[in-house]
């Protein structure tokens, strides 16, 4: 009698962790990632970092945008190089948000707004950078399309848009897993 109660119990316990774990999971998917799940939150590796200040050209006083800027880190780096420009990171993820907010909190030109970026209008954009995957740029190409004026220059780490050639493609180091290729579109 006691071993088919001490079953019982573990059996309880199971089904209540069970209950109990997969709201988190979810919350916590949520909280990374935002509502979709269209765009997880992958960061550009680090050794691609100076690849990317290298090749990404930023004139005095630009409006650069970083869509799905994560914890920031590719958007400080640019600020860097440049700091006379406005610098704006759009994240859907509740905690990279929070992130980049909080170890980006003392530069006054370098802002991160927790947004879907397809809500945000890039009007004033001269340079938008994007680390996304090939359907969510597909997604977002007439977005830009409409939206770039002339002249203003998209840069994609790694993934290509499928309806459009780059302008030019740089190559870095082909033996990363990660970082490999920066495709530069000039609208």
């Amino acid at each position: 009698m006691q071993i088919i109660f001490f079953i019982f119990l573990i059996i309880a316990f199971c089904i209540s962790l069970i209950i109990s774990f997969v709201p988190i999971v979810f919350i916590g998917q949520d909280l990374w990632y935002g509502k979709k799940k269209n765009a997880p939150f992958v960061p550009a590796p680090d050794v691609v970092m100076g690849d990317l200040i290298a090749h990404i050209s930023i004139a005095p006083d630009s409006v650069v945008y970083d869509l799905g800027s994560g914890d920031g880190k590719v958007l400080r780096a640019l600020y860097e190089k440049n700091k006379t420009g406005t610098f704006v990171g759009i994240e859907r993820g509740v905690i990279p948000h929070i992130l980049a907010c909080i170890k980006h909190r003392t530069i006054q030109n370098l802002s991160f707004k927790r947004k879907d970026f397809f809500d945000i209008h890039l009007s004033d954009a001269n340079v938008v950078v994007l680390y996304l995957f090939p359907e969510l740029l597909d997604a977002l190409l007439p977005k830009l399309n409409t939206e770039l004026k002339a002249g203003a220059v998209v840069y994609s780490l790694d993934f290509q848009f499928s309806e459009r050639k780059p302008d030019e493609v740089i190559s870095f180091d082909q033996t990363r897993k990660r970082g490999k290729n920066l495709y530069k579109y000039i609208f």
